[in-house]
């Protein structure tokens, strides 16, 4: 299958003054991408350092900056990200965290033509916040769909990340985009447990990303108590599923 035949694919950037930090790295890890057709859309979120200026450095095409006049928050944000795209099928790339060359290509290419299928993952890695693999995490998932891929995700056998997570926007779109309003935390789990049960999904093995931890990560900041509420919420939304 030629480039040009191929579906369009969506990289959403989601910034907030990262341009001291790892949004450079962020971005260079979308423009690596072996895969074309690519758009690669950075939403910056009223920025107060030098966001554009850095990403006017990077002459590519397959780049479309969005700078917001205020700040939409986060989820608004994140929102905004889906809202705008306009690939056939959407990765969120968070600025502090990067993907492998290889990651579009090896997800598009596991699809084999194929639309409705609610998304594409693979394995992933955690980096702590000078850059160093803390734990890399294979899909213990793989080969397994619905509800089975669901059940092995809670059973901690593999790590929902959104950076190793290809949706078609389509379908991402049509339950609604993530809940971001009801559940700030773990919205992205649940818009993949509901795909998982209404469209299936494949499950990849290899780790294709990287999820970062570190003090400046919004999810760092937030009380233990309040994820325990959320997830308490989201596994409870699931058995009602």
């Amino acid at each position: 299958m030629s480039p040009s035949s191929r579906p369009l694919v969506t990289i959403a950037m989601p910034t907030y003054n990262r341009a001291d930090g790892y949004l450079a790295e962020a971005l260079e890890s979308a423009l690596a991408q072996t895969y074309a057709p690519l758009e690669i859309l950075v939403s910056d979120n009223c920025s107060t350092d030098d966001t554009t200026a850095l990403v006017a450095r990077y002459d590519d095409p397959r780049i479309r900056y969005v700078r917001h006049d205020t700040n939409l928050g986060a989820q608004g944000n994140f929102d905004f990200c889906l809202d705008a795209a306009r690939g056939d099928f959407f990765v969120m790339l968070h600025d502090d965290d990067r993907m492998d060359p290889d990651l579009v290509e090896v997800c598009v290419n596991a699809l084999a033509g194929r639309r409705g299928v609610g998304y594409v993952r693979t394995g992933n890695r955690l980096l702590d916040g000078d850059g160093s693999v803390r734990r890399e995490r294979p899909n213990g998932a793989a080969g397994m769909s619905g509800v089975d891929a669901l059940l092995a995700w809670m059973r901690a056998e593999n790590y929902w990340a959104l950076s190793s997570t290809l949706y078609e926007t389509a379908e991402l779109r049509a339950i609604g985009g993530f809940p971001t309003e009801t559940f700030p935390l773990t919205f992205d789990c649940h818009a993949t447990a509901r795909l998982a049960l209404r469209n299936g999904g494949i499950e990849i093995e290899a780790p294709k990303a990287c999820f970062r931890i570190h003090d400046g990560e919004l999810s760092h900041k937030m009380a233990p108590r309040e994820w325990m509420r959320e997830w308490h919420r989201l596994y409870m939304a699931i058995l009602s599923w």
